[in-house]
């Protein structure tokens, strides 16, 4: 969400506008009138049971009702009850997701159009309190396109001489409370927090453990109290998606020694991507002063290696290139990993700073050679093709010289790397790969693939037989399929469709989000197709199921094998396998990614 509505100066307006505070009410209380201002039946209006809230639980207490003992959102209270009610955008997405995407690589929403429809609506409310003009924004705002109306219609709301008490507030907090849909939920809870009646700031941090709604949450929260951090502090250590990402970025310049250590062990872990908070938590976390401490434990020494890999990673924020620091923690970590190095993840964290050395000292020279070679790996012949290899180049030359800037000069990177490789040389890792292997349990296929590629194991057959074991396991499918040749390719093919259930997900095309078993067994399906592209013919069976699947994810997959294979290569009923799914296909853009790969168009 855009910085330019959250600011604290315009926020605060609505409450030095007059006016005296109304006395706190009990939640119970304010939920019952709330709810009776919404039951009564207007002129003209449909009658209540014709409500679009009728009937239909609130979100707030789905929540409410799917709270661990850590106080916590359970995975089975992750999934909203209106989830697949309309047509949603959040729909497609993991919680949160779509609000924080918007926010971190768009910026804020600017619908003036229909923030001046939401804006006079909640004028009407605000005054004559209309059952009608209630249904009528209850309606745009179930919908969810919250994000791209929210800042000009609160700001008109803020700048306007609207009188938020009593019967705004009362209504901001009936949505909060009692809304079944989650666009009126974030809505309620945004006009809550222009309100700052502390009284809902319990109302406001329950919402805020679900991923959905904590930007908006914490928003709020950080409106309705002078000093927010440890409150934001304490709902960040309840959360573990997006929501974590927004209120790791609002406190993580707090001076309190005690939450900057907490960054660095913990903050920057969070299920999207550590490499949205890596960069904010080593810088604000100081991790440059903890690398410099004579006794550094276990745990900060593990975490140092997981920061250092995701700004080596980089990506979606602040990285390597942007770190100050960079070069002395990294010179510190290697230094530890000399005689501490024991674990496979020190084996693998160690590998990627060797990589990245590596890069800085050959990654111009690779990138130009590519322009020479006949094999170009797939996916660089359009970035060369349309003329953008130069600039690909220029900016890897910015980043390097920028790097040395900072300490990374190539008698140090050498240095580094003879540290690097001595780490990875001790002969001890394939032992750790193998005693990791007869594990059985509790294994990171992650962590086992890496670490055994990175030592030169061939454990493919290993893997093929954990899937009877594990054969819903999205990242064993990933790397048994990956790269394979012919050969290992069948087998993989004769595995999926002895181990996979895939009639069940085989059952024609739809608008559903999968959900538990179905998005596992069609995510393993989706790696497998992603290499069959590359052996025409082969698993036939399997891209059928493909077109078929109820996912729309997964049916792209298929149809890109398809076009990767070229019509030469198609079984005789391909066609009118493609011909009767164009029939059936209910998502537009499926529909014309069928229709170019019947026109032989390709699919990139």
């Amino acid at each position: 969400m855009s910085e330019r509505f959250y600011s604290t100066t315009l926020l605060t307006l609505f409450s030095h506008r007059g006016g005296t505070s109304i006395p706190v009410i009990s939640a119970s209380i304010l939920t019952l009138i709330g709810f009776a201002l919404f039951k009564r039946k207007a002129k003209g209006t449909q009658a209540s049971e014709n409500l679009p809230w009728q009937g239909r639980i609130s979100i707030y207490s789905h929540i409410e009702s799917h709270i661990d003992s850590e106080g916590r959102v359970t995975e089975e209270g992750d999934k909203l009850p209106d989830a697949g009610i309309g047509d949603k955008p959040g729909d497609m997405w993991v919680s949160g997701g779509l609000d924080g995407s918007y926010g971190h690589h768009v910026g804020g929403g600017s619908d003036t159009r229909l923030a001046a429809k939401v804006f006079g609506l909640a004028t009407e409310i605000s005054k004559k309190d209309k059952l009608a003009k209630k249904v009528q924004l209850y309606n745009l705002l179930a919908e969810d396109h919250t994000v791209m109306f929210l800042d000009p219609a609160l700001e008109r709301i803020v700048n306007s001489r609207i009188s938020p008490k009593p019967k705004l507030h009362e209504y901001a907090r009936w949505l909060a409370k009692r809304a079944p849909d989650r666009g009126a939920v974030k809505f309620g809870i945004a006009l809550l927090g222009i309100i700052r009646d502390r009284s809902d700031l319990e109302t406001v941090r329950l919402l805020g453990k679900h991923d959905e709604f904590t930007l908006y949450s914490a928003v709020a929260i950080s409106n309705m109290l002078d000093d927010p951090t440890q409150e934001l502090w304490q709902l960040a250590q309840q959360v573990d998606g997006w929501g974590k990402i927004h209120l790791v970025e609002r406190v993580a310049e707090t001076e309190d020694p005690i939450i900057q250590e907490w960054l660095l062990r913990e903050g920057y872990k969070n299920r999207v991507s550590n490499e949205y908070l890596a960069y904010v938590c080593a810088k604000n976390g100081n991790l440059r002063s903890a690398m410099s401490r004579e006794d550094i434990d276990d745990e900060l020494l593990e975490s140092a290696g997981e920061i250092i890999q995701a700004l080596i990673e980089g990506g979606p924020a602040e990285d390597m290139n942007d770190y100050e620091d960079g070069i002395f923690v990294v010179e510190s970590y290697l230094n530890q990993m000399q005689t501490r190095a024991d674990k496979l993840r020190d084996l693998i964290a160690v590998d990627k700073i060797r990589s990245f050395l590596k890069y800085i000292e050959e990654g111009r020279k690779g990138l130009v050679d590519l322009e020479h070679k006949e094999d170009i790996p797939e996916g660089m012949v359009k970035l060369i093709s349309d003329g953008r290899l130069k600039s690909f180049v220029d900016d890897f030359d910015k980043d390097k010289e920028n790097l040395e800037v900072m300490g990374w000069t190539e008698s140090k990177r050498a240095f580094l790397m003879e540290v690097a490789v001595s780490v990875i040389s001790q002969p001890k890792w394939e032992e750790r790969v193998r005693d990791y292997l007869s594990r059985k349990d509790d294994i990171d296929v992650y962590i086992l693939s890496q670490s055994s590629e990175i030592v030169g194991m061939d454990i493919w057959e290993e893997q093929c037989e954990m899937l009877r074991e594990d054969p819903l396991n999205s990242g064993l499918w990933y790397h048994v399929a990956k790269g394979a040749n012919e050969a290992r390719m069948q087998k993989v093919i004769d595995l999926a469709q002895e181990l996979l259930p895939l009639v069940k997900i085989a059952r024609g095309p739809s608008m559903d989000i999968l959900q538990g078993e179905d998005f596992m067994i069609s995510s393993s399906l989706e790696w497998i197709l992603q290499e069959l592209g590359k052996h025409p013919t082969q698993g036939y069976q399997l891209v059928e199921v493909g077109i078929r699947c109820s996912g729309i994810r997964t049916r792209n997959a298929a149809l890109q094998v398809l076009s990767k294979w070229g019509r030469d290569n198609w079984e005789p009923e391909v066609e009118g396998l493609l011909r009767k799914a164009l029939s059936e296909e209910p998502d537009r853009d499926v529909r014309v990614h069928i229709k170019n790969v019947l026109r032989g168009r390709s699919s990139e």
